[in-house]
């Protein structure tokens, strides 16, 4: 599946929350694509505080969704394959502490993000 510039896009992020109920991020929510992210990767910026908010040693789902017609509402929307990540702490080797990481697994259909 391709996206066009001004097709509409949603796109989540669903997980667990560090107290074990059910957490969901809305990153976009029937945002414009501009002409410049159809004709290339979409690249995403979530903040920190949203992937803290999941529980340790988690993997989480990233939802995407694109509207072929405009339509603003999401129920016909076209469904991109699941992507699901999982969250790793790493030690620091040097002692300094941990350090977070993500790996991702699945297809989105040619679109990446990244978090920040």
């Amino acid at each position: 599946m391709f996206m066009a510039a001004g097709q509409l896009v949603w796109l989540s992020l669903q997980g667990v929350a560090k107290d074990g109920s059910f957490l969901e991020i809305n990153v976009w929510t029937a945002k414009p694509l501009t002409g410049t992210e159809a004709q290339q990767d979409l690249a995403i910026t979530v903040a920190r505080a949203e992937f803290d908010k999941l529980a340790d040693g988690s993997e989480f789902e990233v939802f995407a969704k694109v509207s072929v017609d405009q339509d603003i509402e999401d129920l016909y929307a076209e469904e991109f394959p699941v992507l699901t990540v999982a969250i790793k702490s790493q030690v620091n080797p040097s002692g300094g502490g941990s350090t977070g990481g993500a790996s991702g697994t699945g297809s989105t259909g040619g679109a990446s993000g990244t978090g920040s």
